[in-house]
């Protein structure tokens, strides 16, 4: 498992979500660059990941989930 992963949420920005205590660390840095969101422009997607490959960190896409939030919550549920 990666220690960050991201997933493109717009048109124009990309999340950035922790798998791992290193990942955690990891985000909070790119949190504090841009109001707590963890979210970049998408632009800047290739930049961010290079920066935190080059930290040491293990960066990867995130599984899309073709389901929606309260979908999920009833299946945890149940």
């Amino acid at each position: 498992m990666a220690d960050i992963s991201y997933r493109v949420v717009d048109d124009m920005f990309t999340a950035f979500y922790p798998n791992s205590t290193a990942g955690e660390e990891a985000w909070r840095v790119i949190a504090a660059q841009n109001e707590g969101t963890g979210k970049v422009l998408t632009g800047h997607v290739e930049s961010t990941i290079r920066q935190l490959r080059n930290a040491g960190y293990t960066v990867a896409e995130a599984i899309s989930l073709d389901i929606s939030e309260d979908e999920l919550m009833a299946a945890l549920v149940a």
